[in-house]
């Protein structure tokens, strides 16, 4: 019969139900000694536990079972341990309060305490800061009448819902709301401008919305991008549009006039979505308007459908 190896003994002897309370006491206690050899921390607490129940003097099970809170990063749990009851009826042996390591473990177990203590107020301080902060940001897109889609009305919803992520590390942008002076707040704004006929965007991280959006565009339209060779999205050759939703099955978008217009006003006007925080611009040539008929829409002032009709 081959030989068991040593550190599973207690496994096998466990099984066996000995009467005898204090070697019960020493075959958990050895077994919790495998547990944690082997990673099981949980499984090593576990039978430290139990080792106790049997004996309140095992203080080698006890020294283990604060070894093994501690490294769960239980502190309470740790101090709970070193300080309670061993079992119902019962207190913590003297050999217990007397063992130099137990205290060392009980002072490492209450600074652990001492810090998460403090980091869930600074949490609680955070999560306060967050929800009047999104507070006030969504009362002041209702107050410019900014349309979200979907529409958001609670400040825990805020960053689920107009959150976005962007280039290859991952970036978190979001609309936020700048305080300068107490009557003073402006919104900033991620913003996509779209260029159709190429497949091609490009991505501004912030743009005020109080500014013209020829302002906002100069950096964008100072050289040309790689996909435009022959430079045909200059400032002077294109137009700029924004989609409108409606129930019409063909979409109509709205001319923007840069030099004029911000971004703001562009986000007042009727039937202007802002999907799931991202403001979208659409850049045409002018060659391209003309070649695919670009025509008014019923009459609106500035709004326009492709095609006929």
């Amino acid at each position: 019969m081959p030989k068991l190896p040593y550190h599973l003994l207690p496994f096998l002897c466990i099984k066996l139900r000995c009467s005898d309370v204090r070697l019960n006491s020493v075959l958990f206690a050895n077994r919790s000694a495998a547990h944690r050899r082997l990673g099981n921390v949980r499984s090593a607490f576990k039978d430290c536990f139990f080792a106790r129940r049997f004996d309140s003097e095992n203080l080698k099970a006890i020294r283990r079972g604060a070894e093994c809170l501690l490294e769960l990063g239980e502190a309470a749990k740790c101090i709970a341990w070193i300080e309670t009851k061993a079992n119902e009826g019962g207190t913590i042996s003297p050999k217990a309060q007397m063992d130099e390591q137990l205290e060392k473990m009980r002072n490492k177990a209450e600074a652990m305490r001492a810090e998460e203590d403090r980091d869930a107020r600074r949490e609680r301080a955070t999560e306060i800061l967050k929800r009047r902060r999104n507070t006030k940001l969504i009362e002041a897109l209702r107050t410019r009448g900014v349309r979200l889609c979907p529409p958001v009305d609670e400040p825990d919803e805020l960053c689920q819902h107009l959150q976005i992520s962007f280039g290859p590390l991952e970036r978190h942008l979001m609309v936020r709301l700048v305080e300068e002076g107490t009557k003073s707040a402006r919104l900033i704004w991620p913003l996509l401008l779209q260029y159709p006929e190429k497949g091609q965007t490009d991505f501004l991280s912030e743009c005020a919305e109080d500014i013209p959006l020829a302002e906002a565009f100069e950096e964008v339209f100072s050289s040309p991008a790689h996909w435009d060779s022959q430079h045909q999205f200059r400032p002077d050759n294109v137009r700029f549009f924004v989609a409108l939703s409606g129930a019409d099955e063909r979409e109509r978008i709205r001319e923007i006039f840069p030099e004029k217009h911000s971004l703001r006003v562009v986000l007042q006007w009727p039937d202007v979505c802002v999907a799931m925080g991202l403001p979208v611009i659409q850049v045409y040539t002018r060659q391209h308007l003309e070649q695919n008929e670009l025509k008014a829409s019923g009459g609106e002032k500035d709004i326009f459908r492709f095609g006929k009709g």
